[in-house]
């Protein structure tokens, strides 16, 4: 006997036997906190649930104080082996009664368990012996044959022993055999199989069949024992039903037959259609509960009324197969036969769900319709063909700024309609009532003078007096109105910006091919004149020198025009030349000490991020130049993680805070400021200004990925060779403006 206790009140457990730990399959720690109640690894109730340590037998009886005698329980081994234990647990108690812990003994019933299974089994066919009880193997030979078995088929035991069972099986059934040796080979239970077999005599049987599984000691299916019981005589009786039956069929109605027990004995095809549940389904379940059924009062007066009677009338809910709920009209009637003994009940049910749910609708569409409108957030509102507002719900009352209805309610809608869209909104009222639907936006002014931008689906109802009007529900869109002219304004402007650096890339082609070539042109005519000069007049040699010294002048400026609407350096080198360029330009022009910070390693960027940076350098000393009073100016460029960043800072007088407030909410703040902020917006960055009133300083930021930067560092080349060229060729413009 396995045998172990645990202490109160956390039951640890305080002691064990070795026959436990080999039950448990395991050896706990005593006095362990976490070894509580049970040593077993695993445990699960007798039905194969999963039991807790903390809901165990033990647990319980340590928390109750009661004893537990003879419960089942599954214990699951480390290995996974399982072995059924019963168990008897008793609290221990002190000299006072007060519980110190709790002793289970238990011991491995797995051997009794399977003995009581093959009793049980031996049981079940002893207690049938009323029935034909015959036993084969799975070769389908007869081994076992009751007396039974020799009244019901006409065989003699000795006769019958070692035949097939197909002895009493007609030819025509035959095939029912292999299917019932297929299914008790896989171990399944045949039950209540109504056949036909034969008798010795010829004589044919109707028959039900109750096939069990045989199995040997370990468990295989070894043969099958059969039951049968002669059904003949229920069979001529159900056919003779069955003619009555067809009669009752022609009904339309839900008819069947209930016992003294309620349950069914006759299932009408009109109770099949209704319900959905086939004959099999429902003879033999008790009708209010097969059909779920809720009755008007309670069943035991009904009940009482209805064996005064012997008739009874009302409506019932009935669930059919479904689950739908269906309302019937229902009539019973006492069998007059058995009058007084409530043997046997006619009950006759009439679908009136349709007729109920059309009242219930009826009843309720009115309030649905006025808890719909007064719950939805958008305007609802009732108006007719002539504009007459008829009604209107809380959240429109409050769309029009309308404290209460009959400040609009009674009156034209169209004077809630805005002047310009006010025949619009007729022409539609009207042609809702006319029976048609429809959409339309338009424009309103509220008491208040305010104006919203609305959107209203319109629908034809009739109202009472079956005169169509307008039903209305209508959204205040104004919000997204105002955003889809945000979106566009934003497009709008990134087209600007597209066209105006469009627009400086061709202007400076032109000038660069177009004037560029021909002041070239002139230069070399003028260059004659000037190798020439000793054949002209000394004042017309010394205009031939200026002229020849105006025109190179012309030609630098020009060039250098052509290099600030769009510079070559940006698409032929990258960002970096260009920027040098650029910052070395403007120092010479502004006399501001301009420097840039670059990193060693910076490859070329997507081609739009390149333009971005220069547009905003270039913006960025303009405005240093313009309005900070800085002496000095600084470019920094560098590269973080999917990021490429710029800042430009000097140390003049700073930017005020209503300035930085605009940029930081992306109002406009000039201009130049706004350009920026479109620039840095189509590509995804930010940009931010910083001031602290001794300078300011612009940080971008923009998005970059790996794909983008590996496509374009293929165009990427030293051009340092290439820089100092364009720089001797482009020597700015002293004092021109920066804003270009």
């Amino acid at each position: 006997m396995a045998a172990y206790a645990v202490r109160a009140p956390d039951g640890v457990i305080a002691w064990f036997n070795s026959r436990a730990a080999e039950l448990w399959g395991r050896t706990p720690v005593m006095g362990d906190t976490d070894e509580r109640f049970c040593g077993a690894y695993k445990l699960y109730h007798a039905d194969g649930t999963h039991m807790a340590h903390c809901d165990t037998p033990v647990a319980l009886a340590l928390k109750t104080g009661i004893s537990v005698h003879e419960q089942e329980v599954v214990i699951e081994r480390p290995d996974g082996s399982r072995v059924t234990v019963s168990v008897h647990i008793d609290p221990i108690r002190d000299k006072d009664g007060a519980i110190v812990g709790v002793v289970n003994f238990f011991d491995d019933i797995d051997e009794r368990k399977q003995a009581e299974r093959t009793t049980g089994l031996l049981a079940a066919i002893v207690g049938s012996s009323d029935d034909a009880i015959v036993s084969k193997n799975l070769d389908g030979v007869i081994t076992s044959w009751n007396n039974s078995a020799e009244r019901l088929f006409g065989y003699a035991a000795e006769e019958a022993i070692g035949q097939h069972i197909t002895l009493i099986v007609p030819r025509d059934r035959q095939h029912e055999e292999a299917m019932i040796l297929e299914r008790i080979g896989r171990g399944e239970r045949v039950d209540h199989f109504e056949t036909v077999r034969v008798r010795k005599d010829g004589t044919m049987l109707d028959i039900s069949l109750t096939i069990s599984p045989i199995r040997d000691a370990a468990g295989h299916v070894v043969g099958a024992s059969k039951v049968a019981r002669d059904v003949t005589e229920r069979k001529r009786v159900e056919r003779a039903l069955a003619e009555q039956a067809r009669l009752l069929d022609l009904s339309f109605d839900a008819i069947f037959v209930r016992d003294a027990a309620d349950r069914i004995t006759y299932w009408s095809k009109g109770a099949r259609q209704l319900y959905g549940y086939t004959s099999e389904e429902a003879l033999g379940r008790v009708s209010h509960v097969l059909l779920c059924t809720k009755f008007p009062e309670a069943l035991g007066r009904i009940t009482k009324w209805f064996n005064r009677e012997g008739r009874w009338t009302g409506e019932l809910i009935h669930k059919r197969k479904d689950g739908t709920e269906i309302v019937v009209a229902s009539r019973w009637a006492l069998d007059p036969r058995d009058c007084g003994n409530g043997n046997r009940v006619l009950e006759t049910n009439s679908d009136i769900t349709q007729q109920k749910e059309s009242e219930k609708a009826l009843r309720e569409s009115e309030e649905r319709f006025r808890a719909i409108v007064e719950t939805t957030p958008e305007c609802v509102k009732l108006v007719a063909a002539d504009g007459t507002l008829l009604h209107m719900n809380s959240p429109g009352l409050a769309m029009v700024g309308a404290d209460c209805a009959e400040r609009v309610v009674g009156k034209s809608v169209y004077d809630l309609i805005a002047p310009e869209h006010r025949d619009r909104f007729r022409a539609f009222n009207e042609k809702v009532c006319r029976g048609e639907r429809g959409t339309l936006e338009f424009d309103i002014v509220g008491l208040g003078g305010t104006h919203r931008h609305m959107e209203t689906h319109g629908a034809p109802l009739r109202d009472q007096g079956g005169t169509l009007v307008q039903l209305a529900v209508t959204r205040d869109i104004t919000g997204r109105k105002e955003a889809e002219e945000s979106r566009k304004q934003a497009e709008l402007s990134a087209r600007l910006l597209q066209v105006q650096d469009e627009e400086r890339r061709r202007i400076a082609r032109e000038l660069h091919d177009g004037v560029g070539q021909l002041l070239a042109a002139m230069s070399m005519n003028v260059f004659r004149v000037v190798n020439e000069k000793s054949n002209l007049s000394p004042d017309a040699a010394r205009c031939a020198e200026e002229n020849s010294n105006l025109i190179q002048q012309v030609s630098k400026d020009i060039r250098t025009m052509s290099y600030l609407l769009h510079p070559p350096l940006l698409d032929e080198l990258g960002l970096t030349s260009a920027l040098r360029w650029y910052i070395e330009g403007f120092a010479e022009r502004s006399k501001i000490a301009a420097r840039i910070e670059l990193p060693d390693d910076l490859s070329r960027l997507p081609q739009e991020h390149e333009l971005c940076l220069f547009r905003i350098a270039q913006e960025c000393l303009t405005n240093i130049h313009r309005h900070s009073g800085s002496s000095t100016a600084v470019v920094r460029l560098w590269r973080t993680p999917g990021e490429i960043r710029m800042e430009v800072s000097d140390e003049g007088r700073g930017i005020n805070q209503e300035i930085r407030s605009k940029v930081a909410s992306g109002e406009s703040a000039g201009v130049g400021l706004r350009g920026m902020h479109e620039r840095v917006k189509q590509i995804g960055g930010t940009l931010g200004i910083h001031s602290n009133g001794k300078g300011a300083s612009v940080l971008v930021a923009l998005p970059l990925t790996e794909e983008a930067v590996s496509s374009d560092e293929s165009k990427t080349h030293n051009p340092e060779d290439e820089y100092e060229g364009r720089r001797e060729e482009t020597k700015p413009l002293i004092g021109r403006s920066q804003g270009i």
